[in-house]
């Protein structure tokens, strides 16, 4: 079976129309080989702030993308929040993370500063879907068939809509 997270990523970036500028930030692994001996390579995990960098409209979107089977996701998951509110504190940068609940077919967008916020001030250890739901901003998606569609456009309105607020 497939990563469902890596469909999810790739769900998303083909939803993304050729009016909005879309770069994937690429993770993986490497290995760096010092001094003679070949076989002693070290390996490294490379790690970015984000997945996804999106611009439209003079709004630029840092996100992350997570997707999750149950009903809550645990914060342990959130490794880069800090770097994205820090970021998101620059006019015209917004940055969040959207998040992909498989059990329920539902995705949400949060600003990165509601994560935090969960985070340090809410006693839990996860962030359950009636947060989501309260404080995010629910991406319209369809299915076809297996595969998902999403409505970015419609997203990026909305995160451009936040900068008038």
């Amino acid at each position: 079976m497939a990563n469902p997270g890596k469909e999810f990523e790739k769900d998303y970036k083909n939803s993304v129309p050729p009016e909005i500028w879309e770069y994937r930030l690429r993770d993986g692994t490497a290995t760096f080989y010092g001094g003679m001996e070949q076989n002693n390579g070290v390996r490294f995990q490379q790690t970015n702030i984000c997945d996804f960098i999106l611009f439209w409209e003079g709004a630029l979107a840092l996100q992350e993308l997570k997707s999750h089977k149950g009903k809550s996701l645990p914060h342990g998951q959130f490794k880069h929040i800090e770097e994205l509110c820090e970021a998101a504190e620059h006019k015209g940068i917004y940055a969040g993370v959207v998040i992909n609940m498989r059990d329920v077919e539902q995705t949400y967008y949060l600003p990165a500063d509601k994560v935090l916020h969960h985070i340090l001030f809410s006693g839990r250890k996860s962030i359950p879907l009636d947060y989501m739901q309260e404080h995010g901003y629910r991406v319209l998606a369809e299915k076809k068939r297996v595969r998902w569609r999403y409505d970015i456009k419609d997203l990026m309105k909305e995160i451009r809509s936040w900068a008038k607020s």
